[in-house]
């Protein structure tokens, strides 16, 4: 289990720092934070869903046909739960927008590995 929190970590990690770069950019380019926070997360979303299936997941033994549609559930839930934090650090006025945007993604991701490593690549080897 180490190694696969591990492998999440690095491929989350990158995924984060994608969804993170591309909607701080949207917001300093004049988008609402909501908005560009819609851009990043289907950006992070491809580089997210290729690097845990072809990596962090990788043994999981199951079709592209169902680890997409699972894998596109969690993730639209994880975004949800996203743009509520994001709307509520916002419309409280707790932080700017950018550091919003920032902590609302990393609190997510604890959520989407347990249901990715319980149920989106819960395959015959785990």
């Amino acid at each position: 289990m180490l190694k696969s929190v591990l492998k999440f970590g690095l491929v989350g990690g990158l995924a984060t720092l994608v969804h993170i770069t591309v909607g701080i950019l949207w917001i300093r380019f004049g988008l609402n934070p909501l908005v560009a926070n819609f851009l990043a997360y289907i950006t992070a979303l491809i580089v997210s869903f290729w690097g845990h299936h072809s990596f962090t997941f990788n043994n999981h033994n199951l079709p592209l046909g169902k680890t997409a549609p699972r894998f596109l559930t969690t993730s639209a839930l994880g975004f949800l739960l996203n743009e509520l934090i994001l709307a509520s650090f916002v419309g409280l006025n707790l932080m700017s927008p950018s550091s919003a945007l920032a902590l609302a993604t990393l609190l997510v991701a604890g959520f989407t590995y347990l249901l990715s490593r319980r149920w989106v690549f819960n395959g015959p080897s785990h």
